[in-house]
């Protein structure tokens, strides 16, 4: 077994009239990592390919010794993916019926189900639970997005643009 959580060797992703890489990267098990570039330069590409949503053209990924682009359940129950751009919250159902989906979806045992309502305690939003989610502003949104990204209970949590409107 790996002591590294993320281990990526001479990654490439080639669209059109873009090319991403060669990325070599290593990053231990336990530790936070962010990285910052320029609008266009394959944060998001990058992601993508370590979450198994888009496939390198060239290199190679382990995410926790899985192959994400192999998206196997195990692997997709290992991480979680939060997009600034996108939302794993259902648009015109209560907060509390996406949490509920997403609890059946991952199989999340009751008691850390409970937990994750605590936490929303903490941030003061135990009271979002029961609006619609087009109801919240954006930055609400967000910090339901980002309890039912953390619901499951991830060994990897991937962040992008996690930030947008708070």
């Amino acid at each position: 077994m790996s002591k590294y959580a993320i281990e990526i060797k001479d990654l490439v992703k080639t669209f059109d009239s873009f090319k991403l890489g060669p990325v070599n990267l290593t990053i231990p098990k336990g530790t936070i990592v962010g990285y910052i570039g320029q609008n266009g330069a394959g944060k998001s590409t990058l992601i993508k390919m370590m979450t198994g949503i888009l496939m390198p053209s060239e290199g190679s990924i382990s995410v926790n010794g899985f192959t994400p682009s192999k998206r196997e359940e195990k692997f997709k129950k290992s991480i979680g993916l939060m997009m600034g751009n996108r939302s794993s919250l259902i648009y015109d159902l209560p907060v509390r019926d996406s949490f509920e989906y997403l609890k059946i979806i991952y199989d999340v045992d009751n008691g850390k189900y409970n937990d994750a309502l605590v936490l929303l305690e903490k941030i003061n939003a135990i009271e979002l639970l029961d609006i619609p989610v087009r109801k919240l502003s954006l930055g609400q949104r967000k910090k339901m997005e980002l309890v039912s990204t953390i619901l499951h209970n991830p060994k990897i949590l991937f962040l992008d643009e996690a930030t947008i409107g708070m």
